[in-house]
């Protein structure tokens, strides 16, 4: 329903605390009736005022006034004294907030919308009757989606978690028939590995049929449905598309189907029970580009390998690859894997670290051993090791913030963090270079392998491996002395 109110999330100082040139930064839900002043940058949340700083020196001077703002800069052609400025909202800081508990502390990127009005002559109604009327707000890094429970005059009167369930949630938008789609980023959102657009039915609703497709055994470019079935046991037709370009076509209907020679690119079988969304199967008809292969020998093709000792290694690329193998992409790795019986395939946390570094969002930022926009944990923990004052570095690094020591994208100081648990993700990262070592920027050189980890027990085994970026890594595994 329109109403003349826009809804929007603001995106706000990266400030940890209050200081001399102002208060914390905060994250804004706003709303707008009308045309107005809503604060930046002379205020921030409900009207918490900045300082005018004399750039000339850096001093800040006269405070803001809410009611009047001015804006003496000696390049504004406007006003210089600003309409009364509107307070956000909703607002809230790194740390937990006063005013609204239900947004909980963590990282911030505020977004907001649609508003949801219950109707029962829509085919769904994702909230139940009682939350007609509810604006649905959302924020980037700390994967939530909140309903915001909107009275008379649009006012605030209830807000609370919705879900809990998304990674990166980017857009929400709601169809005409009720249903909303979500735009998600994934937790590997800088590759888009597992980024997402989902639609979010209420639970009553009818439920899509599920299908699965093959090849044809022996029939080339014949293909058939493998599986389909229906949660309520309704009937289910399916059709046949065929993708070529830009464009794509219907070709059949029915169980099984047969193209011409290169035809188009993807086929698909879409199964409806004419009641529900419609389930979809894919088959990929381009033949996947392979990237070439990596091939890691060790001098002397060693039968086992221990701790602190040298061993030399070469790293060559397929001979038929059109691109040459530059040795300065390459790193070798060798890594210890204890005697436990199960190993992850790489430096991992805990379950319980796992849980708490996702909790405070780091996990939007970095990876322990994929990389993303900040530093891989595991080369944090390798370029660390062995110095005595890492472990009060770091943890001052990830209260402070910083820039500058892997790259010009600065981190944000991690404020709401209890020390207890800075000093027990500090810890964890540091640890993941234990039993690690590497070798970079040459394809023919030495690897030392690591020292003996503390509680080592005999036996387990080496894992080496030799990674560079459009190749498929070699890998492989010896027995440890």
């Amino acid at each position: 329903q329109k109403n003349s109110t826009l809804y929007w999330g603001e995106v706000g100082p990266d400030a940890a605390k209050d200081t001399e040139k102002g208060p914390a930064g905060h994250d804004e839900i706003n709303q707008a009736k009308a045309a107005g002043n809503f604060g930046w940058p002379f205020l921030v949340a409900d009207n918490k005022p900045y300082p005018i700083v004399d750039f000339t020196d850096g001093k800040p001077g006269k405070t803001t006034d809410p009611a009047a703002p001015e804006n003496p800069g000696i390049r504004n052609t406007g006003l210089p004294v600003l309409p009364a400025a509107q307070p956000a909202f909703i607002w809230y800081p790194y740390s937990e907030s006063t005013e609204f508990p239900a947004m909980g502390k963590g990282g911030r990127n505020a977004m907001a919308g649609p508003v949801f009005y219950h109707n029962p002559k829509r085919k769904y109604n994702i909230l139940p009757k009682e939350d007609d009327h509810t604006l649905l707000t959302y924020d980037w890094v700390r994967g939530k989606i909140w309903k915001a429970k909107l009275g008379e005059g649009e006012r605030l009167e209830k807000l609370e978690v919705l879900d809990e369930l998304s990674k990166h949630p980017m857009d929400l938008e709601m169809a005409s028939d009720g249903s909303l789609w979500l735009l998600d980023y994934g937790t590997e959102w800088w590759f888009n590995k597992n980024g997402s657009v989902a639609r979010i039915l209420p639970e009553s609703a009818n439920r899509p049929p599920q299908i699965e497709i093959e090849a044809v055994p022996e029939k080339e470019l014949m293909f058939r449905v493998k599986s389909v079935s229906d949660p309520e046991n309704d009937s289910v037709k399916i059709t046949w598309w065929l993708t070529t370009g830009a464009s794509e076509r219907m070709i059949g209907t029915g169980n099984t189907v047969k193209i011409a020679a290169d035809s188009g690119t993807e086929i698909r079988a879409v199964a409806s029970d004419g009641k529900s969304p419609q389930a979809v199967a894919r088959i990929s008809l381009v033949k996947e580009k392979i990237d070439p292969e990596l091939t890691l020998n060790l001098d002397g093709n060693p039968g086992s390998a221990g701790f602190g000792e040298e061993i030399g290694f070469k790293v060559t690329a397929d001979s038929d690859s059109e691109a040459k193998l530059d040795p300065a992409q390459v790193t070798v790795r060798a890594r210890y894997i204890p005697a436990t019986g199960h190993d992850a395939g790489g430096p991992t946390f805990t379950t319980e670290l796992t849980n708490l570094v996702t909790t405070n969002q780091c996990l939007a930022c970095h990876q322990v051993d994929a990389s993303s926009v900040g530093p891989q944990y595991v080369n944090v923990a390798l370029k660390y090791r062995g110095q005595d004052d890492a472990f009060d570095r770091l943890k001052a690094k990830l209260k402070e913030g910083g820039s500058g020591v892997w790259g010009e994208v600065p981190m944000p100081p991690q404020i709401a963090l209890k020390d207890e648990d800075a000093d027990t993700i500090v810890r964890a990262i540091l640890g993941l270079a234990d039993g690690i070592s590497e070798t970079k920027a040459t394809a023919d050189g030495k690897v030392t392998l690591a020292p003996k980890p503390e509680k080592v027990e005999a036996g387990g085994a080496w894992e080496f491996s030799a990674t560079a970026p459009g190749y498929t890594a070699a890998k492989f595994r010896i027995p440890a002395k």
